[in-house]
């Protein structure tokens, strides 16, 4: 008995291949969407869990929070601790660096708190700092810096803790192709200055959409636009710069101020360009 079955011509299987082109045309952008959100919302996870830590370490040290430590590559010797005292307008201690100073880094102070490592990289970011152990003897990865305006201040110095940045996310590498390895972003130095040639800030990472993940004294985390985080003096940390200023950390209306640059597109100061009561 003769099959009635036949084959499908070249024309119909060209017609079918063309339509799932398409048809993956279509949905290869949306998946490709999902998986960066998937990643954005990763990285906002891991800043809640850092703001979770920062919580339990600010009720351990008199709802103070760590100070700005600085180092240099891997050698212990260069780190060096800046320090506040309580009070607007006083004067900070240097400490000079020392053999252990890789411990009061705020990323090694936060570690104990959060039981892992893993949570201070983002996984949008394809250059993660090396960052080092207490002991310094081991890296990990880093992808995210506190905010110097809030170094060691304390909650009663703080009057909108829902709008005082503490902790975001940077580049792991600048626009000249140098790595990036700042402990501390500073809007002052002209670290959320946007780019017009590529809508990349100068230090602050903005990753994710044209934004970054942040998280806050009060302990919540979420995602802000680069153009909200520079329209406000609040989120920019220039409010607390301009409340407990410090030499270079400070704004054109301080006398003394020494870091006067008034256009934050060039790199400059941009706290300059807000009012203050």
């Amino acid at each position: 008995m003769k099959s009635s079955c036949r084959a499908f011509t070249l024309l119909e299987l060209l017609v079918v291949v063309a339509i799932i082109s398409i048809l993956a045309a279509l949905l290869f952008p949306v998946y490709a969407q999902a998986r960066d959100k998937a990643r954005e919302t990763q990285c906002l996870t891991n800043q809640f869990q850092l703001g979770l830590a920062m919580q339990m370490y600010v009720q351990d040290y008199d709802d103070r929070l760590f100070p700005c430590v600085r180092w240099t590559g891997n050698d212990p010797l260069n780190v060096s601790v800046f320090s506040r005292a309580l009070g607007a307008n006083t004067t900070p201690q240097l400490i000079p660096g020392s053999a252990g100073g890789f411990g009061l880094l705020w990323y090694n102070l936060m570690e104990p708190y959060a039981h892992s490592t893993q949570i201070f990289r983002c996984p949008d970011d394809d250059h993660p700092t090396p960052s080092p152990s207490p002991s310094g003897t081991s890296l990990f990865a880093r992808s995210y810096v506190a905010m110097r305006p809030v170094e060691d201040l304390a909650l009663p110095q703080i009057d909108k803790p829902a709008l005082s940045m503490v902790l975001t996310e940077k580049w792991g590498v600048a626009a000249n192709g140098q790595p990036i390895t700042d402990c501390w972003v500073e809007p002052f130095n002209g670290d959320f200055n946007v780019a017009a040639s590529t809508g990349k800030m100068a230090l602050a990472g903005n990753r994710h959409d044209g934004g970054l993940n942040c998280t806050f004294f009060d302990g919540h985390a979420k995602w802000l636009s680069a153009s909200t985080i520079d329209s406000s003096k609040d989120l920019t940390g220039c409010t607390l710069v301009h409340a407990y200023p410090w030499n270079d950390m400070c704004d054109r209306t301080l006398k003394g101020c020494t870091n006067t640059a008034d256009d934050p597109t060039a790199g400059g100061n941009i706290c300059n360009q807000f009012t203050y009561q």
